[in-house]
């Protein structure tokens, strides 16, 4: 009974259970820190896709970059008529944010709709939003834009063009520099 380490005083016992919890604790912080393994890739990009609709399995769907609507169809196992498949568009590489909607029934005629996902699922998923790719609703979700800024926009860009890049947005009245570098971050 001599030799068990409960017949040592409390201190020495706490002290060795101090010592082996804080060992645990640095050699796991270490592994978290150490580089990822060189069968991993590191630098691969991502894109974020979202498929809805009644023949889809609804969903955010995380894809390599460069995957087309085919590589969705295959990878959800939806069971698509071959006329989708067949068509030109579902061989282009998806963008990030695309929101893919099947339409109609599978058995039946059915379409897939290719648009954007709603501004606050992409900032959800960190995904950069783009001035030509917002709606009306999209736009309210930035700071400082209420209902009748968010219209403005709308009609200047229907009226005036696309606005292709941030700072274009300065022709619509009420938008200045101030607020452009306030919505830089998500743009």
């Amino acid at each position: 009974m001599k030799n068990s380490p409960f017949s040592r005083p409390p201190s020495v016992l706490f002290a060795l259970m101090m010592v082996a919890f804080l060992g645990m604790l640095f050699s796991r912080e270490a592994s978290i820190e150490e580089d990822l393994p060189f069968f991993l890739i590191k630098d691969q990009t991502f894109l974020y896709v979202e498929l809805a609709g009644d023949a889809a399995p609804s969903g955010v769907y995380q894809l390599s970059d460069g995957a087309s609507l085919r590589d969705v169809i295959r990878l959800t196992g939806m069971s698509l008529p071959v006329d989708i498949l067949d068509q030109k568009v579902c061989g282009e590489a998806l963008r990030s944010g695309e929101l893919l909607k099947v339409v109609g029934k599978v058995t039946e005629k059915a379409s897939v709709q290719r648009s954007w996902m709603p501004a606050s699922h992409r900032l959800t998923l960190g995904i950069k939003l783009h001035p030509d790719r917002m709606t009306l609703i999209d736009w309210r979700i930035l700071p400082g834009i209420g209902p009748v800024l968010a219209k403005r926009i709308e009609e200047n860009r229907q009226s005036n063009g696309d606005f292709e890049h941030l700072k274009a947005m300065e022709r619509v009245r009420g938008i200045g520099p101030k607020r452009i570098k306030a919505w830089a971050e998500f743009f």
